[in-house]
């Protein structure tokens, strides 16, 4: 069991991009939109029996057909003069019940996605995810980048334009980048490759839901536009958008009035200066309290 490919074209310089389901999905909506855009094909499948339990079975006139297993494919195009190769992973295989990459399995992963860019000759690889921050769902989420070595981290910067840098990057701490999305970055410094990863902002406050949060998607897709200098339209994301943004503001309205005057003060003070930390903190206090209350509601279904 390994890899199975459907094609295999000649490449020059390959980028790998890369993504799994994660906070807002926002890796997986940006490679989706990408993919379809660039209208990639399927280049292979990672074999899914050494990572995955079935995730069901596929019944046809009431004979058992086959098992269904989560997908971790490859997809390739050639686009602006750069070959690109997508992956996506349906979900991220872990060790136990965690909902994020872990253990063993999750380690095995990152090196069969990493085999697969060496025999293909990718020279730099991006993956994407959300950046949870004290921002405000009016403002266009901005884009956090690391990297893996200095000098792959300052061409992303010299590329991005200001207006879309998070402020995270001159912050001085130490944060961690759950799941695939963040491990793959270690493999491969482990194999000296090039490795990124590509965090859209969401508000601290959204990351409680269940939700998609295309607005993040959106701004990692326009980064990556400038990282590797592909034309991207980015308005066909603005329906999908518009959409989220009438089930935000249901969810918004449901907020008790000075959580939603206090959060208010991050957009209306330039996303977030002028907020004093007691107030931040209050904030973090009285949304968990909201979502605690709101889970427990519904639940017993009051």
């Amino acid at each position: 069991m390994g890899i199975i490919y459907h094609n295999k074209p000649e490449m020059k310089s390959p980028i790998l991009l890369a993504a799994w389901p994660g906070i807002g999905n926002v890796g997986i909506i940006t490679l989706a939109t990408l993919r379809d855009q660039l209208g990639a094909g399927v280049l292979a499948d990672i074999e899914p029996e050494e990572f995955f339990y079935p995730a069901g079975v596929n019944i046809k006139n009431g004979v058992q057909q086959e098992l269904r297993f989560p997908l971790s494919r490859f997809y390739y195009q050639q686009w602006c003069g750069q070959d690109i190769v997508i992956f996506m992973g349906d979900e991220q295989p872990a060790d136990g019940q965690n909902t994020y990459a872990q253990g063993s399995r999750a380690y095995n992963m990152a090196n069969r996605v990493l085999d697969v860019a060496e025999e293909l000759g990718c020279q730099r690889i991006i993956t994407f995810g959300a950046a949870v921050t004290m921002t405000h769902h009016k403002i266009k989420p901005k884009v956090w980048a690391v990297a893996n070595n200095k000098k792959f981290l300052n061409t992303i910067q010299e590329r991005m334009p200001a207006e879309l840098k998070s402020s995270l990057a001159g912050k001085n701490f130490v944060a961690n980048i759950s799941g695939l999305n963040g491990l793959l970055l270690g493999v491969a410094n482990k194999r000296n490759m090039s490795a990124a990863c590509l965090m859209g902002e969401i508000p601290d406050y959204l990351s409680h839901l269940p939700l998609v949060y295309p607005h993040a998607s959106r701004s990692t897709l326009e980064a990556l536009r400038y990282v590797i200098r592909i034309s991207v339209d980015l308005f066909r994301m603005d329906e999908s958008v518009k959409e989220v943004d009438e089930m935000i503001a249901d969810m918004y309205s449901r907020f008790p009035e000075l959580v939603r005057q206090k959060l208010d003060n991050r957009f209306h003070t330039n996303e977030n200066r002028g907020i004093s930390d007691d107030d931040e903190k209050w904030l973090k206090e009285n949304i968990n309290d909201f979502f605690k209350k709101d889970h427990n509601q519904n639940e017993h279904g009051s």
